[in-house]
C-alpha cells in the first residue's frame, strides 16, 4: 500500500466530483445504431474513436475478495483499488502505462487493437494494425516535438487473460523531457480517446450517455523503494459501492469497424468481472 500523499487521480477530461455510480447499463440496441452513424463518419474523415459502455447492477459481493480474485486473475497488469471522496471506490487491472520513470529512463507504450488469444493465431487484420498505428505514431510524434532521445521497438503482441492486444513500446531519456508537458500532450492518447483528438473527443461526447467517471483516466504515483514514477491508465475496471457496480469497457472504432464485433470486443475485455459480479465462475486464463 502506498502512502495517499504519493498519489493523484486524474478522471476523464470532462467528469465532475463527487462520482456517482452509473445505474444503467448500455444496451446494445441504442450501441450498435451509435456506431453505424460513427462508423460512416469515419469513412470520410478518417481517424479512429474509443467508444465505451457500461455494464451496471446490483450486488452482495464481498469486493475485498472479488478484488483479491481478479489481482489473482491478472497477475502482470497493473492492479489498483482506491477510494476517495471524489472518485469513490474502484478496482482496476488495467494493462496499460502511459508512462513509467525509473533510473533515467522513460517507458511508454501505445496499446491498441484486440482480439481474442489463440495458440495458432493468423497475422492481425488491416482494421486493428491501422487501430494501433495511430497510437503509435501519435506517442512517436510527441517524443519527436521534445526533440528527445528515445528508441520505438518492433510491433508486438500483449496477451491479457482470454484477449490479446497490438503493443509498440517506447523507450527514451527522461532528462530529455519535459514529463509535465508530455503527459499533457499524451492524455488521451487515441487508445482511449481517439484522433484526431478534438473529432473524436466530441464524439464520445455526443455518443456516450454516460459519465466515464475515472474510467480512462490516470492514476500516478511514486514507489520510493523501487525509484520509479508510474503513471497508470485506469482500464478494465469497476465503480462499485456497498450494493452497486459499474463495469466499463471500450473499443477504438474506424471507417473498417462492425458494430456487432466492437460489441463482441467489449463483452471480451469485460468478461471476468461480468462473470464475478453475475455470481459465476470467472475464466481466469
Amino acid at each position: 500500500m502506498l502512502p495517499w500523499d504519493t498519489v493523484q487521480f486524474t478522471p476523464w477530461h470532462d467528469s465532475r466530483a463527487p462520482m456517482p455510480i452509473c445505474t444503467e447499463s448500455t444496451e446494445f440496441k441504442a450501441y450498435s445504431k451509435s456506431l453505424e452513424q460513427l462508423i460512416e463518419r469515419l469513412r470520410k474523415r478518417g481517424g479512429k474513436t474509443v467508444i465505451s459502455k457500461v455494464i451496471c447492477g446490483e450486488h452482495n459481493e464481498d469486493m475485498a475478495q472479488v478484488a483479491l480474485d481478479f489481482f489473482n486473475a491478472y497477475p502482470l497488469s497493473y492492479r489498483t483499488v482506491f477510494h476517495t471522496a471524489e472518485t469513490g471506490t474502484w478496482m482496476g487491472a488495467s494493462p496499460e502505462l502511459l508512462y513509467k520513470i525509473e533510473n533515467g529512463s522513460l517507458y511508454t507504450m501505445a496499446l491498441a487493437g484486440t482480439r481474442q488469444y489463440a495458440e495458432d493465431s493468423l497475422p492481425w487484420d488491416s482494421k486493428n494494425i491501422e487501430e494501433h498505428l495511430l497510437v503509435a505514431d501519435f506517442i512517436e510524434n510527441a517524443l519527436s516535438e521534445q526533440h528527445a532521445s528515445f528508441m520505438r521497438k518492433p510491433l508486438s503482441t500483449l496477451r491479457y487473460g482470454a484477449i490479446e492486444h497490438l503493443l509498440t513500446e517506447f523507450t527514451a531519456d527522461a532528462a530529455t523531457l519535459d514529463i509535465d508537458r508530455l503527459r499533457s500532450r499524451l492524455q488521451p492518447t487515441p487508445a482511449v480517446g481517439g484522433y484526431p483528438r478534438e473529432c473524436a473527443l466530441e464524439d464520445i461526447a455526443d455518443i456516450e450517455s454516460h459519465s466515464r467517471n475515472m474510467y480512462s483516466g490516470l492514476i500516478e504515483f511514486e514507489d520510493a523503494a523501487l525509484g520509479a514514477r508510474y503513471c497508470i491508465v485506469n482500464l478494465r475496471c469497476m465503480q462499485f459501492n456497498h450494493n452497486q457496480y459499474c463495469i466499463y469497457a471500450g473499443g477504438g472504432i474506424t471507417g473498417d469497424s462492425d458494430p456487432a464485433d466492437e460489441w463482441a470486443e467489449t463483452e471480451a475485455k469485460s468478461a471476468w468481472l461480468r462473470a464475478r459480479m453475475a455470481g459465476n465462475q470467472a475464466d481466469t486464463k
